[in-house]
């Protein structure tokens, strides 16, 4: 029962023109970096929701691992960067929406989606290894990635 809440917490991986998610500068419109979208799909808020990364370059002899350099809303709108409808029903865009140059968000509401965003271009750091963490609305500590392997915590380092 203390998953319930959890298990309706999904993660994946994009990419976002970084220009418009302010990660790089206007010179480089149209280049694209890393963007992981956490949807909450329960009944209730979760709270200081964080991606951390390790981005791999193309050769995978260097790897970082890093906290979000930025994060914002998935809105249905036209405004934004449009990443297709993976989280809304189909015929919907999801656009990215700005919102803070943070690494945490501190309520993401029910029904919604988080982006964070880093300035790992595609070309470079073609592969990334996302981990989501969050609080649950009891006040419980979790961790998730892209294979939504859910893991609870008992403590949070970021």
């Amino acid at each position: 029962m203390e998953r319930e809440q959890a298990n309706k917490i999904d993660v994946r991986a994009n990419s976002v023109d970084g220009s418009a998610a302010k990660v790089l500068a206007d010179v480089d419109k149209g280049v694209q970096v890393h963007i992981v979208m956490v949807a909450n799909g329960s009944d209730r808020p979760v709270r200081d929701v964080a991606v951390n990364v390790v981005a791999i370059q193309t050769d995978r002899s260097i790897r970082h691992e890093r906290l979000a350099n930025v994060y914002g809303e998935m809105v249905a709108s036209p405004i934004g960067v449009n990443l297709g409808s993976y989280f809304r029903e189909p015929g919907v865009a999801e656009t990215f929406v700005f919102q803070a140059n943070a690494d945490t968000m501190p309520v993401l509401k029910s029904g919604h989606t988080a982006g964070f965003v880093w300035g790992f271009t595609l070309a470079r750091y073609p592969e990334i290894a996302p981990t989501a963490r969050f609080t649950d609305d009891a006040g419980l500590h979790w961790q998730i990635n892209c294979d939504l392997h859910l893991e609870k915590l008992a403590e949070r380092d970021w």
